[in-house]
């Protein structure tokens, strides 16, 4: 009889112990893992298959001992086992059974849960933690665009602009040569005659150097060929009629003065052509016709274009013949002075010297319509005269 009573026992007391080694966290448990002695009947069992349910088997009477082990087996089981991972935190109703006395007790404890609900600890649930990308992109803020770094090129255009020479290199044409069967001839720059030189005038953007230059030239008597820029034509048109009426001869000097190898095909006949529009407004179509069939000279601007096939070759088509100099006063004298702050009389007189000392037979003399090279004109050509020198125009020289 003891033997059953003992195995009965076991029996009993294995149907109190949880089926998952663990405690459970739950409301009443203590900071220790204890739960307090008045739920010390709280039992777990799993929760019944939803399958037919079993035969119950019959309770055995409760004895004496039987009390006495339970009332052990309840002490022992105050003390919970941590939860196993696969135990949920939650409770839910279908899975737990509980006797008659812990269903009392959880009455109880709801309607003391109801007149003052104690504070709920945070949640033992750790929030993940973000990607490590993410957490990089809110850490470090995205580095600033590099500057971009200024062209080179972009630098030295800006700060060095091309400075005008007497002869500057062409760059690329912009355009192909012209096909013509004309012949291209380059700038004629002196001629053989020994006893005379030619004296050129060039612009006309000053009007009182060009009424000086008038008046000293007739006084001489010398006649002279000027290169008069077109608008400069056309804003003293009373100079330039009285130009001719003294026997002088003007010429294509283009509309703008402009780099012609900067422009294309068509913008250098237009420089061109236009002269020719103004020239016939001022000085009449008639002169314009006899100056392109006696004396259809051009000078090039800045002789930007002087070595240009392209650019001769436009000149050529159009029936002009190119005239250069070897003797001139802007590179060789102005240049070198502050013209805007420097007195006129002595660069004058600087610009009569140069001229002095470099002309000889055959030079082709080129002067500009400015106070400069027109303040001394009057001894220049005396002394000129005193050397022996002629003046002639360039229609009476053979170029």
């Amino acid at each position: 009889m003891k033997k059953y009573r003992l195995i009965l026992l076991l029996v009993i007391a294995l149907s109190l112990l949880p089926l998952e080694s663990g405690y459970v966290s739950s409301p009443e448990m203590d900071s220790d893992g204890f739960v307090p002695a008045a739920l010390a009947s709280f039992q777990i069992t799993s929760a019944p298959l939803p399958t037919s349910a079993p035969t119950p088997e019959p309770t055995p009477a409760a004895s004496p001992a039987s009390e006495a082990t339970n009332a052990l087996l309840a002490a022992q089981s105050t003390k919970v086992q941590p939860p196993s991972q696969s135990l949920k935190t939650s409770y839910v109703s279908e899975s737990i059974v509980t006797s008659p006395a812990s269903q009392s007790i959880n009455e109880h404890h709801a309607a003391l849960s109801s007149t003052q609900k104690p504070e709920t600890p945070p949640s033992p649930t750790l929030v993940p933690e973000a990607p490590l990308s993410h957490t990089l992109a809110a850490e470090t803020p995205p580095s600033p665009a590099p500057k971009p770094e200024t062209s080179l090129s972009h630098t030295l255009t800006a700060e060095t602009p091309p400075s005008p020479t007497p002869k500057p290199e062409d760059p690329p044409s912009p355009s192909p040569t012209p096909n013509t069967d004309t012949e291209i001839v380059y700038p004629i720059n002196s001629y053989k005659d020994e006893n005379s030189i030619c004296l050129t005038f060039d612009d006309g953007g000053s009007k009182k150097a060009v009424e000086l230059a008038l008046e000293v030239l007739k006084q001489h008597d010398v006649k002279c060929t000027f290169f008069v820029v077109g608008k400069y034509m056309k804003a003293h048109p009373e100079l330039w009629k009285q130009a001719i009426e003294d026997g002088h001869q003007v010429c294509n000097h283009t509309q703008n003065h402009k780099w012609l190898y900067e422009l294309n095909n068509e913008g250098i006949k237009k420089e061109i052509l236009d002269w020719e529009t103004t020239a016939a407004e001022v000085l009449g179509k008639d002169y314009v016709e006899n100056m392109n069939q006696e004396y259809p000279y051009l000078r090039i601007p800045y002789n930007a274009g002087g070595n240009s096939k392209r650019v001769l070759g436009i000149i050529a088509e159009l029936g002009y013949i190119p005239i250069g100099w070897n003797l001139e006063t802007y590179y060789a004298v102005l240049r070198h002075h502050d013209l805007s702050t420097e007195p006129v009389k002595p660069i004058a007189t600087e610009v009569a010297a140069h001229v002095l000392k470099r002309v000889k037979g055959g030079s082709i003399v080129l002067l500009h319509f400015n106070m400069y090279d027109v303040y001394r004109l009057d001894e220049i050509i005396s002394a000129i005269k005193e050397k022996g020198f002629t003046f002639k125009l360039l229609s009476e020289i053979d170029l």
